[in-house]
């Protein structure tokens, strides 16, 4: 009798583990299922705000060039936003540390994070952080057109000289110039209220 518990003790201990790892793996997975959830809606949402925004901007540009481009940016863009985000039951806006708007400037540790690792070499894939019962679903920007470095490129080589007066003139803390096409530009943040239980 000895001999045989002494043999089925090690049996025991291994099936505990297996089963303690395997329902880690179970509750991780759910994590990961509903992460994936917000993983697809922070997609979609900021590929249509994306849209809006450069259709907006497109629009803006051939009608009067870079200063109505400029006007839309600093007064339109902000409203746009906020209907986007009032029909998708989130919060959208935009960070950057090289900012324009002062207000697109990084408020927190979790949105500094963020452009730091999408700024670095392996960051280019979305990522979601939870903070109380808020989810943060953050996803890079870069410069995707020739067209948008008339107002964010070199000064004297892309922006013109009436263009960057203006720039100036609005923003007067401007950093978001001297960009190449395909750079790295800031980041989409989207904010969503979380339930108790989530």
């Amino acid at each position: 009798m000895r001999l045989l518990s002494k043999s089925i003790l090690p049996l025991l201990a291994s099936l505990l583990l297996f089963s303690a790892c395997h329902n880690k793996r179970k509750s991780a997975d759910a994590i990961s299922a509903e992460d994936s959830v917000y993983m697809k809606k922070g997609d979609q949402v900021t590929k249509m705000a994306q849209a809006v925004l450069l259709s907006r901007v497109a629009m803006a540009m051939k009608e009067g060039g870079p200063p109505k481009a400029i006007n839309v940016c600093s007064v339109e863009a902000e409203s746009l936003l906020d209907s986007l985000s009032k029909e998708h039951e989130c919060s959208i806006s935009r960070i950057s540390l090289k900012n324009r708007n002062p207000k697109a400037y990084p408020a927190s540790r979790q949105e500094k994070e963020a452009l730091l690792a999408f700024d670095g070499q392996s960051g280019k894939q979305p990522r979601l952080v939870r903070k109380g019962h808020e989810l943060q679903y953050f996803k890079p920007i870069y410069i995707a057109m020739p067209a948008c470095l008339k107002c964010h490129g070199t000064e004297g080589a892309d922006i013109e000289q009436a263009t960057l007066r203006l720039i100036k003139e609005k923003y007067p803390k401007d950093r978001a110039r001297g960009y190449e096409n395909g750079d790295f530009r800031g980041a989409w943040k989207l904010s969503f209220q979380l339930s108790p239980k989530q």
